[in-house]
């Protein structure tokens, strides 16, 4: 009697971490695909997170980085401009411009202003370690932030994208972005050659993937989660049944 009792709660107990893995193994598979029912389809979530990098060299047409002869207020004023082009890539046209070449809306593009010595912003660093709550968030968005280097007329741009190539694209769109915008500025205002202003980009954008292992990382985490609540919720409603049928019958 003991030894059927026990075989019985043994191969429900089998039933139940069945039941719970196969729960968990959907939650798994949810959290990194899109599932469809009707029809029945996987599709890939975008999870990674791709960043990139380029650094641009603010000048005039005619250089005063390399002109011995210009004072300190000459430089001291490219340094200046460097951050208010950081700005400027958050503009409307510079937005637009980059979202055309991307093929993405311009509301999906997030800028951030750029650092500077009385306002220091901590950049996006390729290959920056995140962690898996910052998927979610960034997973599936656009993002650039800019730093002012406060010692030379040097801007970095630091990018996030679903992808490296899409994070190389946004970087490099940004610098063409400004070149293009301040160009039609100065035509628009018949700006003088020797007075426009010179953005060198120092080699195209360099990316890598921030968060390698992203997939498996959320993959395990969901099945954890998943297996955990099913198993909980299967050994509540089991010992609630038990319960309600012993009450039953003393009664």
């Amino acid at each position: 009697m003991k030894l059927g009792s026990q075989m019985r709660r043994l191969a429900q107990r089998r039933r139940h971490l069945l039941i719970s893995a196969l729960i968990g193994l959907v939650a798994a598979a949810a959290s990194i695909d899109h599932i469809s029912v009707l029809p029945p389809h996987l599709s890939s979530r975008d999870v990674e997170i791709a960043s990139a990098h380029t650094t641009v060299i603010v000048d005039m047409a005619k250089s005063v980085i390399v002109d011995t002869t210009q004072g300190d207020a000459t430089f001291n004023s490219l340094e200046d401009r460097a951050i208010l082009l950081g700005n400027v890539i958050g503009s409307e046209p510079v937005l637009q411009y980059m979202a055309e070449r991307l093929h993405i809306p311009a509301q999906a593009i997030a800028v951030s202003a750029p650092g500077s010595p009385a306002e220091p912003l901590p950049p996006v660093i390729v290959g920056k370690a995140r962690s898996i709550s910052d998927i979610a968030r960034y997973a599936d968005q656009y993002r650039i932030s800019t730093d002012a280097n406060p010692s030379a007329p040097v801007l970095d741009i630091y990018t996030e994208a679903p992808t490296v190539t899409a994070a190389d694209e946004l970087a490099n769109a940004a610098v063409s972005g400004l070149n293009h915008y301040m160009s039609s500025l100065d035509t628009a205002q018949n700006v003088p050659a020797e007075a426009q202003m010179r953005l060198t980009q120092l080699g195209t954008a360099q990316g890598g993937v921030a968060n390698p292992g992203a997939p498996f990382q959320l993959a395990l985490i969901a099945f954890a989660v998943g297996f955990a609540v099913a198993l909980g919720a299967i050994t509540f409603i089991t010992r609630f049944r038990q319960g309600w049928k012993l009450a039953t019958a003393a009664s």
